[in-house]
């Protein structure tokens, strides 16, 4: 891949879904960092290539997209919100595998609230 087609991606929750999503960014030649809270399974991609942060604000800074794909709600809120949150220093586009119109709603009022978009599986973007 060119290098100016090379995204920096961020990929935060690595489950089941995670894993397999970041494994195709990772083959598709992208420059990958990944984050999860059991750290183990970002240690397991770490060996493939990827870059293991260790909050989730360090895997989303400098990134061009950052892909959520958490548990639930409350998970989002706290991987954008909490403490070392993606919220604390990023510029993200998101994903999310659940209620779409969360993660933009969380990002109303902050900085980087008009680059945020969202994805539900089988809805599209949003």
């Amino acid at each position: 891949m060119a290098d100016n087609m090379r995204l920096r991606v961020a990929f935060l929750g690595l489950g089941r879904m995670g894993t397999p999503m970041a494994r195709h960014v990772l083959r598709a030649g992208h420059d990958l960092t990944v984050w999860n809270r059991t750290r183990g399974k970002a240690d397991a991609l770490a060996g493939e290539g990827a870059r293991v942060a260790e909050t989730a604000a360090a895997a989303a800074a400098g990134r061009d997209v950052v892909v959520l794909m958490l548990a639930d709600p409350d998970a989002v809120e706290q991987v954008l919100l909490g403490p070392d949150g993606v919220a604390s220093g990023a510029d993200p586009d998101t994903l999310s595998t659940r209620r779409p119109w969360w993660p933009r709603g969380a990002a109303c009022g902050s900085p980087w609230s008009p680059r945020c978009s969202c994805c539900h599986p089988g809805n599209g973007p949003s």
